[in-house]
């Protein structure tokens, strides 16, 4: 959404603050998948692997979630400064959907769908 004020700056002026639309939707998506973050962090990394080894499959998810949260901001800035505004949040826009995609192709094969 962030992205898409670039390109539909629509917006409005309340008390000298101007307040995008497509930030407004932004505000309430990420509302409703904050609220369902309480779901993935405590069941959602145990998912594949059995109840005795959900505490170290925990672990070794939240200690992976630390490196991330290191890197990323500077492989952002990074991107950013040789890449530009938009190709950067492509990047990041595609990385999502490939994660998105490989957890339903996991669960798919998890449970035995065909599809």
């Amino acid at each position: 959404m962030v992205i898409l004020t670039d390109y539909l700056p629509y917006s409005f002026e309340i008390y000298d603050i101007t307040i995008y639309y497509t930030l407004i939707l932004y505000i309430i998506f990420h509302g409703v998948f904050a609220s369902t973050m309480v779901l993935l962090w405590n069941i959602g990394s145990a998912y594949f692997c059995e109840p005795s080894e959900a505490g170290t499959y925990q672990s070794l998810h939240l200690s992976l979630t630390g490196v991330r949260a290191i890197f990323s901001p500077l492989l952002g800035v990074l991107f950013y400064e040789l890449l530009g505004f938009t190709i950067t949040f492509l990047i990041a826009i595609s990385v999502l959907l490939f994660a998105m995609w490989l957890m339903r192709w996991s669960y798919r094969r998890d449970v035995g769908i065909s599809k």
